[in-house]
């Protein structure tokens, strides 16, 4: 599964990072990996490889610890996405943490409400979004209304 969500932000899965070839015509710079333990591509050295360590059966704590995690990746990406550099983003399924992480991403820097961002994805990736990491979004965007108010 590769689907640029954005241009230059493609979000994936387990296999995509496998994907040398995809990686490079892509020109990608960075990979945030939200997985504990699936490794980065080895063959693939032109990137900056982050790790959110993220459990892939999310919790209250999980949802807590990537919602401590969501201003920092996401000022990362932006970084990124505004040098013109591609980034992907990759769990699992690239339907719980990748996807939640890339609507933190849409709600703060696109100033678009959490619901709206959920249908675009669902839109963009054909009902692709798996709520479970509903809660730290949620929270998410109450921090953000404090601070554009």
């Amino acid at each position: 599964m590769k689907i640029e969500i954005l241009p230059e932000l493609w979000l994936g899965d387990k296999d995509t990072v496998r994907d040398t070839y995809f990686l490079q015509d892509k020109n990608i710079k960075c990979i945030i990996n939200c997985t504990k333990h699936i490794n980065f591509n080895t063959g693939y050295t032109e990137c900056n490889n982050i790790r959110i360590d993220i459990n892939n059966e999310p919790s209250y704590s999980e949802n807590i610890k990537l919602l401590t995690k969501l201003n920092d990746i996401t000022e990362l990406m932006h970084k990124y996405l505004i040098s013109n550099k591609s980034i992907l983003i990759f769990c699992d399924t690239g339907k719980r943490c990748a996807t939640s992480i890339i609507i933190a991403y849409l709600m703060r820097y696109g100033k678009i409400e959490l619901s709206k961002c959920i249908s675009c994805i669902e839109l963009k990736c054909m009902n692709h979004f798996d709520p479970s990491y509903f809660m730290a979004l949620e929270h998410y965007e109450k921090n953000l209304r404090i601070l554009y108010k």
